[in-house]
């Protein structure tokens, strides 16, 4: 017998911290999705809960946003075949921190489509976002900003975290899949 589980998506990443004005938006957590199958469950195309990225400092000296860690897949079915398909909940990365007249870039999302790791906002003087986490890695520290005489510089936002991807199912096959994280899997 099938049961539905509760599912709770990732986690937002922390907004950057702020000298004076408002504060870099986090990167969204992903969400949390299960796939229900009486018979089977079959995955052709591309099944996604990755993070999102962070905001980067829009006010001088500010910290940029952290990226959201990846959600929560369950796939439950007596049988599941992953044919070209692809299932992601990898984590976003952080935003760049602001000095100067110069914003922080925001991080990237965390891929939904590869098991590459998020790049985080870097180009302006802060400290540049950490790295979203792809398959059994852990988010990126964000940099330090480098502040001078004039001017404070605010680091880079963390990288988010990896969420979690479980089959419960009798069966699995695979052909030519992506799956990051590396899936877990229990028997009905």
């Amino acid at each position: 017998m099938l049961t539905a589980t509760a599912l709770s998506g990732g986690c937002s990443g922390g907004a950057g911290g702020v000298v004076a004005g408002t504060a870099a938006v986090a990167g969204g957590g992903g969400g949390g999705l299960e796939l229900v199958g009486g018979v089977a469950v079959q995955i052709h195309g591309t099944v996604t809960v990755s993070g999102g990225g962070g905001d980067g400092a829009a006010t001088e000296g500010g910290g940029g946003g952290g990226g959201g860690s990846g959600g929560a897949l369950l796939i439950q079915a007596p049988n599941l075949a992953v044919a070209g398909g692809i299932l992601t909940a990898n984590g976003g990365a952080g935003g760049e921190g602001r000095r100067n007249t110069q914003p922080g870039t925001r991080g990237d999302d965390g891929s939904r489509t590869t098991d590459v790791e998020a790049t985080g906002g870097s180009g302006a003087a802060g400290g540049n976002g950490g790295l979203g986490a792809v398959g059994n890695g852990d988010g990126g520290d964000g940099e330090a900003g480098t502040g001078d005489s004039m001017h404070t510089a605010g680091g880079g936002g963390g990288g988010g975290a990896v969420g979690r991807i479980h089959f419960r199912v009798g069966s699995v096959s695979y052909d030519h899949e992506l799956v990051s994280p590396q899936a877990t899997s229990s028997s009905l």
